[in-house]
């Protein structure tokens, strides 16, 4: 079954760490496209991701999940249509309300089963839970699998409240 795998979570909790490893997974048996979106870091993360025989997809205008919705149901259809790929891994902004992005993976009917991953620092968890509540909830609760990152600075009764 094809995949499309969105790898979400706020700037620097290791979005692009764990690309690299599903491509070290995916890569030798699978055809893969990236769509990506981080303000700023886009070049970074072609250097991160080098060495991979991949096509990447930028939808650099503004986040792919709020402003350019239809832009990005239109990358998944180009994408389906150009290059037919065993599965898509998404790279939204740091700053993405995910759920959109779920809702139209969802709805398009191409075959691809979706894998919403959410990583969260656990460090700074109740931080950004304090400032961006509704935001930052709607990132954990649009996801079926969630990461907690950075554990290894916490104690277990801090993991455990995380």
């Amino acid at each position: 079954m094809k995949k499309i795998i969105l790898v979400s979570g706020f700037l620097g909790v290791g979005k692009t760490t764990l690309i690299q490893k599903l491509l070290e997974e995916l890569i030798p048996e699978h055809y893969v496209m990236i769509i990506e979106n981080d303000f700023g870091e886009i070049n970074i993360d072609r250097e991160l991701l080098g060495g991979y025989e991949l096509v990447v997809k930028e939808i650099n205008a503004g986040c792919i999940c709020c402003s350019l919705v239809g832009d990005f149901e239109k990358a998944i259809v180009e994408i389906e249509r150009d290059f037919a790929p065993d599965a898509i891994i998404i790279e939204p902004s740091g700053v993405a309300d995910t759920s959109h992005i779920v809702n139209v993976s969802m709805a398009l009917d191409y075959g691809y089963n979706l894998n919403s991953i959410n990583l969260i620092d656990g460090v700074n968890h109740f931080l950004y839970l304090d400032n961006f509540h509704e935001f930052y909830k709607n990132q954990i609760l649009s996801a079926n699998t969630i990461i907690i990152n950075r554990t290894s600075k916490l104690s277990t009764d801090e993991i455990q409240n995380v």
